[in-house]
């Protein structure tokens, strides 16, 4: 086909390619977040080829498209599981350090100390080496060192 005004392929084009490759999850996510049918309504004032590429654009990261287009490893944690996941560690280092302080200060002492926890792992991430001394501590908490 031509190219439009300004030297440009139109939209419309690019979109109905990019349909021809990626349909099944266009369709499953205008199902899913809008309760919209794509091939019924495709066209129509309810839906119109301006609006489809507006939504397509605008999916979020973990619509049907954006898995579907993204790494092996980006695929099994979004954003929030690796937030989660940090949370769930900061978490467990402070209960950690609590603990460790409080038989420190008890009459009774721990001679052996609750060993760290372990962050949880993380699909595409390779686990950090283990660090000792102050540094490590002070990382722990999650100041700058």
């Amino acid at each position: 086909m031509g190219l439009g005004p300004g030297g440009r392929r139109p939209k419309i084009l690019s979109l109905l390619d990019f349909l021809e490759q990626h349909f099944e999850d266009v369709e499953f996510d205008l199902r899913r977040y809008l309760g919209v049918n794509l091939v019924e309504e495709i066209g129509s004032e309810s839906l119109t080829w301006r609006m489809l590429g507006s939504f397509i654009e605008r999916l979020p990261l973990d619509s049907a498209l954006a898995l579907a287009q993204a790494k092996p490893e980006e695929r099994q944690w979004d954003m929030r599981n690796h937030l989660l996941a940090t949370i769930a560690d900061r978490l467990a280092v402070s209960n950690w350090l609590a603990g460790n302080m409080l038989c420190a200060w008890s009459k009774e002492g721990s001679e052996n100390p609750v060993p760290k926890p372990e962050p949880i792992p993380r699909p595409g991430v390779e686990a950090p080496k283990k660090q000792r001394g102050m540094k490590a501590l002070v990382r722990a908490m999650g100041a700058p060192v």
